[in-house]
């Protein structure tokens, strides 16, 4: 199985562990996604206005204390915000493409949104039907 290392934006000391600054996590298998029931952390959703990402925090905790492997699970649990983001994305990747390389739907939905700025009014409005349609209909 391949591992991953997430890089966090500072050193953690937790009482009772080693000092940290990167959380290892391993790839999780088919029991964890299958048999123990887990699923994806995450579901898209068409909406009239676009795709809309629900995410389940709980779920991603789950797979975090499964794949977890230094530092202790129990240590991770005082990390920022931003680093706790990081280990999602990280645990989102995993699960969506199976790539270390590749990141999550989250983070490329993310990019996404801001790039897209599209003006109210496109243009199409205004044109007859026949303009509307591309590729010479």
């Amino acid at each position: 199985m391949s591992r991953i290392t997430v890089k966090l934006t500072r050193r953690y000391e937790a009482p009772g562990y080693e000092p940290f600054d990167e959380i290892e996590l391993r790839e999780p298998s088919y029991v964890d996604l299958f048999m123990a029931g887990l699923g994806r952390p995450f579901e898209f959703h068409s909406t009239a206005s676009g795709t809309i990402v629900v995410r389940h925090p709980e779920v991603i905790d789950q797979y975090a204390q499964r794949l977890v492997v230094k530092p202790d699970y129990r240590a991770i649990m005082q990390i920022s915000a931003v680093d706790a983001g990081r280990l999602e994305n990280a645990i989102n990747g995993f699960l969506w493409r199976g790539s270390r390389k590749r990141r999550s739907p989250l983070a490329r939905l993310q990019v996404r949104i801001r790039r897209r700025k599209r003006p109210a009014n496109d243009g199409f409005r205004d044109r007859p039907l026949g303009r509307r349609m591309r590729g010479g209909f």
